[in-house]
């Protein structure tokens, strides 16, 4: 190397070395610059990504568990309906499924969320939370029969055990409540004569209609369990409802969504399960219970929420032992025929008066009210 060389060098090398303390130097300075003014002067906003982690769950198995599912629903509906049935059968993948999506519900016991429930506000506490998983559990016991009666070629459905997991849900259900009610949350016991105060029941931030909407919808998957629908597709519907549910209140406790946007996007998941039924049964002229299950669903909807009120475990024992024995001795068929569209349709219209019953009722007291002031 020559002396020009190493000097050219040499000088090349001073310039970088004081340009890096330079840059320090300035860093530094910013830095005593932004101490006592705003967060916003040396810190970013939080992100979407960044408000949804949290330290509750640092290994983010919810999370890959949440994803996972969400690809395994992407995947089911998109065969879902027809002879491929959402492509479940009696199948090791089958399993899989419902072993995914009862870890997802599991794998939420390791948030620390609010002890009460706020009753303005669309977001998850603890009682719903083991609500959900008994609920999803539901469902995946219904589709765990029909794959072991297909797996093991039987031939004779045994709907007996429709009745008990409905009934078993119901325990299960109300133990729940049990133990996570809070001494401070207004409850009425199950078997009195009045309603409880459940999860849909005691939210404030639902009109009544909207209340009684949802239950109704509650009323049609119970239905459609107790019938015994050997059909993946609409289980597959009421677990995607329950557990995008618990997703959309927990991006409302997050406030990354409005909660009244987010509670009208609830209401058409449960259109969309009810219209999925529809086209799933439209396409499967072997199964053909769609009437027989909303018109079941009605009639346990009003027998439980108008004015009889009766207790959930008389409704649905009563229902489940007046279905058996149909069944049992040929008293009639429970496939869609006009008789039971025409019993669908007079029940819908119960439904739909149970529905305006608030409305109603206002308006009438409104209009008496004018009439005494004249």
């Amino acid at each position: 190397m020559t002396e020009s060389e190493y000097s050219s060098s040499l000088s090349a090398a001073k310039r970088e070395m004081v340009e890096r303390e330079t840059t320090a130097i300035t860093n530094q300075r910013a830095h005593h610059d932004c101490q006592g003014v705003p967060q916003h002067c040396h810190t970013r906003s939080p992100s979407l990504l960044s408000k949804l982690v949290t330290s509750d769950d640092p290994n983010h198995i919810h999370k890959v568990l949440g994803v996972a599912c969400l690809m395994s629903f992407v995947y089911r509906f998109r065969h879902a309906g027809g002879d491929t049935d959402g492509n479940f059968g009696p199948y090791p993948g089958t399993l899989a499924f419902l072993a995914l999506h009862l870890s997802l519900n599991l794998s939420s016991f390791i948030f620390d969320i609010p002890k009460r429930r706020i009753s303005t506000g669309y977001r998850i506490w603890p009682k719903y939370r083991i609500h959900s998983l008994i609920f999803c559990g539901r469902s995946c016991a219904c589709m765990l029969v029909q794959w072991c009666e297909e797996f093991w070629d039987i031939q004779q459905p045994c709907h007996v055990l429709d009745v008990l997991i409905v009934l078993g849900t119901c325990l299960l259900a109300d133990w729940g409540s049990m133990i996570l009610t809070d001494q401070k949350e207004t409850r009425v016991s199950s078997s009195s004569s009045s309603l409880p105060v459940t999860t849909i029941r005691g939210i404030e931030y639902f009109s009544p209609a909207a209340k009684r909407f949802f239950s109704v919808m509650q009323f049609q998957a119970t239905a459609g369990c107790l019938v015994g629908l050997r059909r993946y597709t609409p289980h597959l519907a009421m677990i995607a409802v329950v557990q995008l549910n618990a997703f959309l209140m927990t991006l409302s406790r997050k406030n990354l969504g409005a909660q009244g946007l987010l509670v009208t996007i609830y209401g058409l998941f449960l259109a969309s399960g009810l219209l999925l039924g529809l086209w799933d049964d439209y396409h499967q002229p072997n199964v053909n219970v769609i009437w027989v299950v909303s018109t079941i669903g009605n009639v346990a909807a009003w027998l439980r929420m108008g004015p009889l009120q009766m207790n959930k475990y008389i409704l649905w024992a009563s229902l489940g032992l007046a279905i058996q024995s149909c069944r049992q001795y040929s008293l009639c068929h429970f496939q869609n025929s006009a008789g039971w569209v025409i019993a669908c349709g007079c029940s819908s219209l119960g439904i739909l008066a149970l529905l305006l019953e608030d409305p109603i009722a206002k308006k009438l007291t409104k209009r008496t009210s004018e009439d005494k002031k004249a």
